[in-house]
């Protein structure tokens, strides 16, 4: 049996269910892609675009989170996420600092979300 998946505004798969087995192919119109890792535009693959599907679909939900971030060797400066996105394989978060007077976008990666006094 094959299902057409919308994935994007430029890619439609096929879901193609073989008794117990799943695969998934490009579609183009309605013919089935048969390379397994086909290009869906400009050196992008198949496995690519996926990935970045994926991660936007795991991706936490951080509004609302209290965060911290060490600068240098003696400072921490405290924050509360407003708003985030996907940027280039990272999750970018928007912070309001302090006493909300300083707002910058911050990767996910460089923040910490547990109480430092816990940490020590």
């Amino acid at each position: 049996m094959i299902e057409r998946i919308q994935v994007s505004e430029m890619v439609s798969l096929a879901k193609i269910t073989d008794g117990e087995n799943i695969s998934y192919r490009l579609l183009h119109g309605d013919r089935v892609e048969e390379d397994p890792y086909p290009q869906v535009g400009w050196g992008i693959t198949l496995f690519e675009e996926l990935s970045k599907i994926r991660e936007v679909c795991k991706m936490n939900n951080y509004v609302g989170n209290q965060c911290w971030q060490a600068i240098g060797l003696k400072s921490v400066r405290f924050g509360i996420v407003i708003d985030q996105k996907m940027e280039n394989s990272w999750l970018m978060l928007y912070i309001s600092w302090n006493n909300g007077t300083t707002h910058t976008w911050e990767k996910a990666a460089n923040l910490g979300f547990e109480d430092p006094k816990r940490l020590q």
